[in-house]
């Protein structure tokens, strides 16, 4: 009974067990030694130590032969030439026998003599050549006192008592080898008869092969020489080289007697004539049956092979998808093993078609073109579409060599090909074209009151929207009855799937113990398919099940071989695709293909058996059928294995096609099958590990081997590709051992360029160990369905961890839609400097994307990362300034950062800048007189309400500005009445404060002036028709008017407040009258006041008048001022030195901007009298 404990344990060591069976070397061969000791030539006994070293495994050295016992010693001395060999050894993974590397010979050469003349006899008088060779140094013959060099080696030895010797050595330098002696015997006695030969001349013998020269004698030894009747040779001839007559001869010898006369031996040495070949070297078109024809003479038939010159050409009728090169040779019907040298035939594949289209890995919504090479104008150009079922069908008006799908859809997705019919009718290798997925966990599934020996997940099935899982221990406890469960699934709206239904037969089919049902399972549109291998006492049985309207399930057939007699485990493995089931009937190496008729019934349609049946070949261990093909595992096939393919052709019968070997000789194939399409991949298992190959069908219907699905992040000893699934480019392969039997799922992508390339290492974050993940995987295209069946503990032993129920995980292989963006808006204005938020909409839903947006058309490109909900909305930031405001944004591209996929747009929107706050009128500088109303005014624009506060800042005190402060209203007039001094020199501003920003006018002064006030005074008197003088003081800066002859002027006091105001000439005494004073425009005020400036009469001394003339650098010395004694000022005393009479102690006014330094000394006179 099976142990369901361990399914896959179990598994593999049938396959191990199988491989030996068959006696395949279940482990990869370890690589040859590197030997360091190398073949060379020493003294007789010199020392040698044997040296290599081993990659991989033990290093064993052997001598002579590898069945002698392994040499212990590896250092030792030397006395006679022998062959060494070494070898690295490593142990099987399943327990056989050591598994050896090639072996590396080397030769150690004692330099010693050889081929020399053997003891003999000859006739007295007769001379003798003395013959040796050396392999190093010069051979060197002595007399027999061994130390008398002998003249010649042509020896007349006499008629003496006993033997007369002769000695031979090898020297080199100065080392002479152990001398060996050779005793040659006189006789006068009769010849010897001649020998005997069966060897009738001339012996007829093929060129390059080997003889073995054969004679007797009455009575001595046959004795064989060379052509030159002198030098002995080996009667065993290796490679005959020259072509014709070769003479040899043979003669009887003893030590008693003389030799018999030579007998010559004949040797003819031929080849068979080079072939001709009949078969036409014209090109042919692909596809076309090329008969390999050749002829030779009338004793030897031609052979062909390959170009390697080893591989057999089985089929003379060939039929290459290349231009390729085939060898033929005569081959002698007399002569075993005489053959001519090998002749070249190409076959040259002439095509209308120079080059291929390529796979497209495109984006949603993107334009798409495959393009072929075309030479010479064809009659027939047409592409076409493969269907679900393998057939293609043509394209309508798609009629050249360019194909071009626009605006792609999921429904696009799919094989291409070109039909060309020109010089040649064929079709172009298929082009896919496919979009990116990305992998999404839906969810895990286990049913309900299951157990950990039910053996859930076992197996496992998908397709179109509905899934079956095997339980096959399933029971209703721990009785361990096993008598197996089936489980459906379907997915929802959601993409998740819910158990809708356990499987189970009919009553009158009611499963019993050890049934084991659920062992096998398959789906194929409204079909499920569960087999009970061990139902009927190991007969088996298939069970199909058909979906009933209402999702419901219901047996409608029962499939078994009605010749069964027990044993044969019908359904220990099935598969299924479209209207056909195959099932494997282990016991009698068969498989059951069934087809389904028009009515949905399930009827037989024939069988396949392995072509070359064997007890040890495990025949159909795995299977699976793709549209016309079958694949059957068959590991022990052959030497290492094979997958054998079978086909349907159209007549509707299913032929073999071809045996798969592996591509390691050492290793065994067929643990696990899946195929799709043109598609095979199986697993291969050595002591290195589990390898997963793949093989792909040509346009000629070729399979050939394409390479490997090597699994990076994975142990390949552990089990990898125990499972197996693929649909179309999508590959999936269990892992279930590794990570501590955690296990793990690798799905791979085919390329655009044919290559296999991993996509996704599945592991669920809530393994445990001995869960094994990836028990099976299977895949339809769009949705993964990965299992963890409960195995047994991780040391093959114990039953599985009561926690570990098994379960089923589900996964989508989603297209995400063709990328875009219907729309971008500004959420809403913002400040200038202030970041905006921009929203977008139309994005696919749930997904992660690169924006790439500028400002304003000639802006740079920027980028942002953004993930949209589910809605397929989004947004990002951007900082603005005020020279955004009259700009556009602009969304210029959308790339999926899952996928790659992008697309260029022109989605545009226009950006709203909020009004920044500006002062638009500042505060001007403003005087007022003390006890006045001062009045500021300021102007702003901004966004919202503007508030308005004033600041002022004290005068400057002792050169330091005073504080600002705050203390004003928030109007944007500022009236301050009753100014007084302090506030003279005040700065006011004002902050305006707005929703976008704060805006500070420029300072303004404020002058408060005190009231302005003036004293006039007239100048000295003045001679007739000379101009006079009236002087103003009073407050600095202020505008005084005054009148005089009728006439209203008005002067300025400067900064000391006084002013001088010079008359014209004068002819009488002039009245100067106070109007009005102001200051800066303000503080206007009326005066009263007047003055005369007096002209004296003709002859009249000018009184009080000095002129005084400085010595000293004070004044220039030329320069004659005329002063008047008034309004005395202290600093600009008049030294008594230069005094001149009537001035007493009476000081001088010197004019406005005029002060003599201390001490300095002017001189004074009195003025002439008025003219």
């Amino acid at each position: 009974m099976k142990n369901i404990y361990q399914p896959l344990y179990q598994r593999i060591l049938l396959f191990c067990v199988l491989l030996l069976a068959s006696q395949l070397t279940f482990g990869q061969q370890p690589p040859p030694p590197t030997v360091i000791t190398t073949s060379q030539i020493v003294d007789y006994d010199e020392e040698i130590t044997l040296q290599a070293s081993c990659a991989t495994g033990t290093l064993k050295w052997y001598e002579d032969v590898l069945a002698t016992p392994a040499l212990t010693l590896l250092t030792f001395n030397v006395t006679e030439t022998k062959t060494y060999i070494a070898v690295c050894e490593t142990s099987c993974g399943c327990g056989g026998s050591p598994l050896e590397s090639d072996p590396v010979e080397i030769l150690i050469t004692v330099n010693t003599p050889t081929n020399v003349t053997t003891d003999k006899s000859i006739c007295d008088g007769t001379s003798l050549e003395l013959s040796a060779l050396c392999p190093s140094g010069t051979v060197t013959w002595y007399e027999a006192d061994e130390t008398t060099l002998l003249v010649s080696t042509t020896v007349t030895p006499t008629d003496s008592p006993g033997p007369t010797s002769y000695f031979v050595s090898c020297v080199d330098g100065s080392y002479e080898s152990p001398k060996q002696e050779v005793k040659i015997y006189v006789n006068n006695t009769p010849d010897l008869t001649i020998p005997s030969t069966t060897m009738t001349s001339p012996v007829e013998a093929c060129l390059n092969s080997s003889i073995t020269l054969d004679a007797t004698c009455p009575s001595g030894t046959a004795v064989f020489y060379a052509g030159n009747s002198i030098t002995e040779i080996d009667p065993d001839i290796s490679n005959l080289s020259t072509i014709g007559e070769n003479h040899y001869y043979v003669r009887c010898e003893s030590i008693t007697d003389c030799p018999s006369p030579f007998v010559d031996i004949q040797i003819d040495v031929s080849t068979p004539p080079t072939p001709t070949i009949n078969t036409l070297a014209d090109p042919v078109c692909p596809g076309s049956i090329v008969v390999l024809d050749a002829t030779c003479d009338a004793d030897s038939d031609p052979d062909w092979y390959l170009n390697d010159g080893v591989t057999p050409v089985i089929n003379p009728g060939v039929m290459p998808d290349t231009t390729t090169t085939y060898k033929v040779r005569c081959v002698s019907r007399v002569l075993i093993s005489c053959f001519s040298p090998f002749q070249d035939f190409t076959v040259t594949i002439k095509s209308d078609i120079t080059s291929q289209p390529a796979s497209v890995l495109a984006c949603l919504g993107d334009n798409v073109t495959f393009t072929v090479g075309i030479a010479g104008t064809p009659t027939v150009i047409q592409w076409q579409k493969r269907q679900a079922d393998g057939t293609y069908t043509d394209i309508p008006s798609a009629t050249t060599e360019t194909l071009t799908i626009t605006n792609t859809t999921i429904n696009d997705e799919g094989y291409y090909r070109l039909r060309v019919v020109g010089e040649c009718d064929f079709f172009t290798e298929d082009a896919f074209l496919t979009f990116p997925e990305t992998i999404i966990y839906k969810n895990k599934a286990t049913p309900a009151g299951t157990l950990p020996t039910d053996g859930f997940g076992y197996v496992a099935a998908i397709s179109n929207g509905f899934a079956i899982v095997g339980a096959p221990g399933r029971s209703m406890d721990f009785s361990f009855e096993a008598k197996g469960a089936a489980y459906i699934y379907k997915m929802g709206s959601d993409g998740k799937w819910s158990q809708t239904a356990q499987l189970t037969p009919l009553a009158s089919d009611a499963l019993q113990y050890g049934d084991y049902f659920g062992t096998s399972v398959a789906i194929s549109g409204d079909y499920a398919f569960v087999g009970a291998p061990y139902k009927n006492f190991s007969k088996g049985v298939v069970f199909v099940f058909k979906k009933q309207a209402n999702n419901s399930w219901t047996q409608v057939a029962k499939l078994s071989d009605p010749s069964s007699t027990g044993n044969e485990y019908f359904g220990e493995n099935i598969s299924a695709s479209g209207d056909f089931l195959a099932v494997t009937q282990m016991g009698e190496d068969r498989v059951f293909i069934y087809k389904k008729d028009n009515t949905g019934t399930w009827t037989y349609d024939t069988d396949v058996e392995d072509p070359s049946p064997s007890p040890s070949n495990s025949f159909g261990m795995s299977i699976g059928i793709s549209e016309n093909t079958l694949a059957v595992g068959t590991p022990g096939f052959g030497i290492n294995g094979a997958i054998l393919v079978f086909e349907r052709n159209n007549s509707g019968t299913w032929q073999f096609k071809d045996a798969l070997p592996p591509s390691d000789p050492s290793s065994g194939i067929g643990l696990s099958t899946a195929i799709s399409g043109n598609t095979i991949l199986a697993t291969r298992v050595s002591g290195s590990g589990f390898f997963v190959e793949v093989f792909e069908k040509n346009t000629l219907g070729t399979w050939k081997r394409k390479g490997e699905l090597v699994g990076d992040g994975v142990d390949p000893v552990s089990g990898y590709g125990y499972s197996l699934s693929i649909h179309d480019n999508i590959a999936i392969v269990g892992a279930p051992l590794n990570f501590d039997y955690r296990g793990a799922a690798i799905v791979f992508e085919k390329s655009t360029t044919g290559e296999w390339v991993q996509k996704e290492m599945i592991m669920p974050d809530d393994l445990i160990e001995d869960d094994t993940f990836g028990s099976d995987v299977v895949t339809d295209g769009k949705n993964i369905l990965i299992t963890a069946s409960p195995g047994g503990g991780s040391s093959g032993g114990p039953p599985p961890s009561i926690s570990n129920k098994g379960a089923a995980y589900f996964y989508n292989l989603y297209t995400p839609p063709a990328v875009t963006v219907a729309s971008v808006a500004q959420a809403a204005g913002v400040c200038s400097g202030q970041t905006a938020t921009f929203n977008l909409t139309g994005l696919p839903v749930s997904d992660t994307f690169t924006i790439t947006y500028k400002i304003d058309a000639g802006g740079t490109d920027k980028t942002v990362l953004v993930t949209s909900d589910a809605s397929g909305k989004t947004s990002f930031t951007e900082g603005l300034t005020s020279a955004d405001n009259t700009k556009i944004i602009y969304i210029t591209k959308i790339k999926n950062e899952a996928t790659g996929c992008e697309k260029v747009l022109d989605v545009n929107s226009t950006i709203a800048i909020k009004a920044p706050t500006l002062i638009t009128e500042h505060p001007t500088p403003t005087g007022v007189c003390v006890g006045e109303t001062a009045v500021f005014a300021s102007e702003a624009t901004g966004e919202g309400t503007l508030v308005f506060q004033w600041q002022r800042q004290a005068p400057i005190t002792n050169g330091v500005n005073g504080p600002l402060t705050n203390d004003f209203a928030d109007i944007s007039v500022l009236t301050l009445p009753n100014r007084t001094s302090a506030d003279n020199g005040a700065t006011y501003r004002v902050k305006v404060t707005g929703e976008c920003g704060v805006a500070i006018s420029n300072d303004a002064i404020l002058n408060v002036y005190q009231k302005a006030v003036v004293n006039i005074t007239a100048g000295p008197p003045v001679c007739p028709g000379t101009a006079g003088s009236v002087l103003f003081s009073g407050t600095p800066s202020a505008l005084v008017y005054y009148e005089s002859e009728g006439n209203t002027r008005f002067i300025m006091l400067n900064a000391d407040g006084l002013a001088t105001v010079p008359t014209a000439p004068l002819t009488a005494s002039t009245t100067f009258t106070l109007k009005s004073i102001s200051i800066e425009g303000k503080c206007n005020r009326a005066l009263s006041g007047s003055v005369v400036v007096q002209v004296l009469p003709t002859g009249t001394s000018i009184p009080s008048a000095l002129v005084l003339v400085s010595p000293t650098d004070d004044v220039v010395v030329s320069d004659v001022k005329t002063l008047y004694a008034q309004n005395i000022q202290a600093t600009n005393k008049i030294n008594t030195g230069g005094k001149a009479d009537n001035l007493a102690n009476k000081y001088v006014l010197l004019e406005p901007g005029f002060e003599a330094s201390q001490g300095s000394v002017f001189l004074a006179k009195i003025s002439a009298a008025c003219p």
